[in-house]
């Protein structure tokens, strides 16, 4: 006599059956409808030189102008001298591939204030790594110099009247 609290054989092998199909086809459509991850964009060696407040018609030296954001904040005009990149971008190309043309510039505090004090008589370089993906450069170095007294600053001479 067969117990009424256990299911025939055929009929657990059945339901067995089924569930494994309705598990397959589960994980199967969980890989398809998965977002995969982006690919991770690549950071470039960036160095940066050139002024704050300076456009191409105060210095001939200024090739263009974009505007860094230091940590999110402060927005600043900077005109570009000279910009290396090390993976084949050349001079301020590396910055046209973005749709945002605010530059975020993160790093070290004291780095991130030493750029904020600079003023538009200061030669600044900044020297770190441009991340595509956000739009930003993270500072591994600074170096920001006065002219001094007969350097060439890049300005167009007075007019004499």
């Amino acid at each position: 006599m067969s117990n009424p609290h256990q299911p025939p054989v055929a009929e657990f092998a059945a339901v067995r059956r089924s569930a494994l199909i309705f598990l397959a086809v589960g994980a199967a459509l969980c890989a398809v409808v998965t977002p995969q991850p982006a690919a991770a964009q690549p950071m470039e060696p960036i160095v940066i030189v050139g002024y704050f407040g300076r456009t191409s018609a105060d210095m001939p030296t200024i090739s263009s102008e974009i505007t860094l954001s230091t940590n999110g904040r402060n927005r600043r005009e900077f005109g570009l001298m000279r910009v290396q990149s090390q993976l084949g971008t050349a001079g301020a190309d590396v910055f046209t591939r973005t749709l945002n043309p605010v530059i975020l510039v993160r790093g070290q505090k004291e780095m991130i204030e030493r750029i904020d004090a600079a003023g538009p008589a200061q030669k600044v370089k900044i020297i770190g790594m441009f991340d595509l993906g956000s739009n930003g450069i993270i500072v591994t170095g600074v170096d920001i110099t006065e002219p001094s007294s007969g350097q060439d600053t890049g300005e167009k001479p007075a007019s004499e009247d």
